[in-house]
């Protein structure tokens, strides 16, 4: 997906469409809490909040610059 996205990074001037991506780790949603539960203490990653992605989202629509930017999240930090 990041090599896509970064390929697909001229495309605004080409055909009007921004590319860009949010890369996660682990979303704090119940089925990926419930897995990590199942997980040895040591074992369990952390989670990234699902409103902390989507503000990533929403900063990445309103710049118009953000052709090709990729931003991976580690416990809810771009």
């Amino acid at each position: 997906m990041v090599r896509l996205t970064t390929a697909l990074s001229d495309w605004p001037g080409r055909f009007g469409v921004r590319v860009s991506c949010v890369v996660p780790g682990w979303i704090g949603l119940d089925r990926a809490l419930a897995e990590i539960a199942q997980m040895p203490a040591g074992d369990r990653p952390p989670t990234v909040p699902p409103e902390d992605i989507a503000a990533q989202v929403v900063r990445l629509i309103k710049d118009p610059h953000a052709a090709g930017r990729v931003i991976p999240m580690e416990e809810g930090q771009p």
